[in-house]
């Protein structure tokens, strides 16, 4: 009785990790294509309002950093800040 009750629960799992393994790797792949996708998207996005308003992505950006600085101590913020 043991014997079959073992071999029923062994079939029944490797079925199902069978099962798993198809999920896990189709669901890989699709979500490396949407990965590659949404950054090609994006960098096209990105390069296109780059062109457009370089001078506000690069003011945005300075602020940002600058913003970041603000934790540091006055002295080093100065020499931050003044690095531009």
């Amino acid at each position: 009785i043991n014997y079959a009750v073992y071999a029923v629960f062994s079939v029944a799992f490797t079925w199902q990790a069978k099962g798993l393994i198809k999920k896990l790797i189709v669901g890989w792949i699709l979500q490396t294509v949407e990965i590659v996708f949404q950054t090609s998207l994006g960098l096209i996005k990105f390069s296109e309002t780059t062109k457009k308003h370089s001078i506000d992505f690069e003011g945005s950006y300075r602020s940002l950093l600058i913003r970041r600085t603000n934790y540091l101590l006055p002295f080093q913020r100065k020499r931050v800040y003044w690095n531009f």
